[in-house]
């Protein structure tokens, strides 16, 4: 079985107001797979914001 997931968050911390992040998984059977990218608006001008991020991973899955 598989299925696809997303994820939309809003933090305020002492840097931003308007941090805004996004995320997708897909679970392919045993497998997890999922990336998330921190701070939308900052990866526009990266030069100017304090803080953006990315991640991406792979989980097994044991039930």
């Amino acid at each position: 079985m598989s299925s696809l997931k997303g994820k939309i968050t809003y933090t305020v911390d002492d840097f931003s107001y308007s941090n805004i992040s996004a995320g997708i998984s897909a679970k392919l059977g045993k497998v997890n797979i999922y990336s998330i990218f921190g701070n939308i608006f900052g990866w526009q001008n990266l030069a100017n914001t304090n803080t953006a991020s990315m991640q991406f991973g792979v989980n097994l899955v044991f039930n």
